[in-house]
């Protein structure tokens, strides 16, 4: 039911609740009232039945969803799969011509959960099916381990490991991944895991390590206050270059590189305590747009202060960051 309040000549209202004459004493002289006489019109409440509700425009929006989500399945060149994708069409193309959700307009903009999703059992329902379709209880991607939702983070950092690995095969420096991949039943598994170190060879004797363990009682490199497991990190000439991706990190870039500070303090070389760690980047999936940040990702103060953020994202061009790899190897 939806309620309207609105002015309505007085001969028209069926009914006077105490809302109306709490109106008519409030404003009913503009409207012609004198004590004697009764306003030319009234405020009232009109309730109409109505299905252009959010639940409703939500709906829609995630049929909308869903049907571009069937199409791209209608064309891969598997005919099992474009059958089912035409018949779930269908019957979204159904559902679509429902009588609640006509002359609805779709909804736009992030979805919030409200009390009609949460309690009524035919729209949780949906909502739940829905959310598990598009953000997945699990994932997999031949790994050694499964990602709950909750360690979208750990995805990314894989993510960005794997993007690195693409830029230096990209300029030529790439050696050997035999380390990246385990061989389990004729098959090969991508060998990445949180605090398991994995190791990319460079041509120049470099080297590119995931999650790399530091420690009181590791070698060369040691840590003398706490164990740190930087993300990422390239080790040359006797030098680290940490970078640690940071999902969630953009709204709060300044603490973030702050702490950045413990890996260039905090890991020194076993033989003369010497600080081994040159530069510190944090790899951020959004640019920040907030005066106060932009310099982060700035060349100017990634050479000044040799630590800065670089935006790791699907879809932009790695050219700035590619451009500091080269550079570091001249």
């Amino acid at each position: 039911m939806q309620k309207e309040d609105i002015l309505m000549k007085r001969e028209r209202v069926k009914s006077v609740t105490p809302r109306n004459i709490a109106w008519m004493e409030r404003y009913g002289e503009a409207f012609g009232a004198t004590p004697t006489k009764l306003p030319s019109h009234i405020q009232t409440r009109k309730i109409e039945e109505t299905f252009d509700v959010y639940e409703n425009r939500v709906i829609l929006y995630q049929l909308n969803e869903l049907e571009s989500l069937l199409k791209t399945y209608r064309t891969v060149h598997d005919l099992e799969i474009q059958r089912k994708a035409d018949q779930f069409l269908d019957w979204i193309s159904l559902w679509k011509r429902s009588k609640f959700l006509q002359q609805i307009k779709s909804h736009s903009g992030p979805v919030k959960i409200t009390q009609v999703f949460r309690k009524h059992p035919v729209y949780r329902l949906w909502y739940q099916w829905f959310y598990s379709l598009y953000q997945y209880k699990t994932i997999t991607f031949d790994l050694q381990q499964r990602l709950s939702l909750k360690d979208t983070y750990l995805l990314y950092e894989m993510w960005c490991f794997m993007q690195i690995i693409r830029t230096l095969r990209e300029i030529g420096l790439l050696e050997d991944t035999v380390e990246l991949f385990t061989k389990k039943d004729e098959y090969y598994f991508l060998r990445l895991a949180e605090n398991k170190e994995s190791l990319v060879r460079l041509k120049n004797g470099a080297k590119l390590i995931y999650q790399k363990m530091i420690q009181i009682n590791t070698y060369p490199y040691y840590s003398y206050t706490q164990r740190m497991i930087p993300d990422i990190v390239i080790e040359y000439q006797e030098h680290l270059y940490v970078m640690d991706p940071k999902y969630r990190i953009p709204a709060n870039l300044p603490m973030a590189l702050g702490e950045m500070h413990k890996y260039r303090d905090g890991i020194v070389a076993k033989e003369n305590d010497s600080k081994v760690v040159k530069e510190v980047y944090i790899l951020t999936p959004t640019e920040c747009y907030l005066a106060s940040d932009k310099d982060f990702y700035d060349d100017r103060f990634h050479k000044r202060y040799k630590m800065g953020a670089y935006c790791f994202s699907p879809g932009d061009n790695s050219d700035v960051f590619k451009k500091w790899i080269q550079h570091l190897f001249i």
